[in-house]
């Protein structure tokens, strides 16, 4: 409805490939197309109704540039109040916190297209979690970070899907947590795996029974954690603990 097509076909670049959907796809499909069509050394990903600072590409690809170890990295941003959203910044806090959310806002994120390829893109089957799929797969791969830096200034609207397709999303979410989990190495009975999936989206417990298998569950991971050394053992004891006690729950 803003012209879009009309204003990219009036650039004459070769760099610029246009390509139009006889019928809506769905987001990620769409995402993947265009990360396979694309040749250059870096994915960015932005939606339609978001803005980049003038200078997001420059500043991220430099970023990239000066740190050959990392495969992917996003930023803060700002949201049109002005107001800047924070988000996570070192690899080892992130790696964790992964179990818990999301740790990157998807527009803002630079992605190395060969590592990209190696994880075979969005996967396709999350259809409204398949950013946070991403930055899982991509945290299992390698060095993720935010730049502390809002590069990037972020709409918040009512047709976006963690809106319009809130119970779905939460749903995939669970299922990309528990793969998550199983990817760094843990094995939980399947009662656990809904136990932990209850934990990390702040179901309330109450019952004596509830918090006797919350503390089974705590030593569980901490003692594999402490054999598997997935993630730093003082850290992740910190973040279960949190998560613990948002849930109600005195240790």
């Amino acid at each position: 409805t803003d012209q879009s097509a009309t204003i990219i076909k009036t650039f004459c670049d070769t760099r610029i490939l246009y390509i139009e959907n006889r019928k809506r796809k769905g987001n990620y499909i769409c995402r993947n197309t265009g990360c396979k069509l694309a040749k250059g050394k870096y994915i960015f990903v932005m939606d339609a109704d978001d803005v980049a600072i003038r200078e997001r590409i420059e500043k991220q690809v430099l970023f990239m540039e000066s740190n050959p170890t990392l495969i992917a990295c996003g930023s803060f941003f700002k949201t049109f109040d002005g107001h800047i959203h924070i988000k996570s910044q070192e690899y080892e806090t992130i790696k964790i916190y992964l179990l818990y959310n999301n740790m990157f806002l998807h527009p803002s994120l630079i992605v190395r297209r060969d590592i990209l390829k190696e994880i075979e893109f969005y996967d396709e089957s999350f259809p409204y979690s398949a950013d946070y799929n991403l930055c899982c797969q991509l945290a299992l791969k390698g060095k993720i970070i935010n730049i502390p830096e809002p590069l990037l200034f972020y709409r918040f609207h009512s047709e976006q899907i963690t809106c319009v397709k809130n119970k779905q999303q939460k749903e995939y979410a669970d299922i990309i947590r528990i793969n998550y989990l199983r990817a760094n190495g843990f094995k939980l009975t399947l009662d656990q795996e809904i136990l932990f999936t209850h934990l990390m989206t702040h179901v309330k417990f109450t019952t004596m029974d509830e918090l006797q298998q919350i503390y089974i569950l705590y030593q569980e991971l901490m003692s594999q954690n402490e054999f598997l050394k997935s993630f730093t053992p003082t850290a992740f004891e910190t973040f279960l603990k949190i998560r613990i006690k948002e849930s109600c729950i005195t240790m």
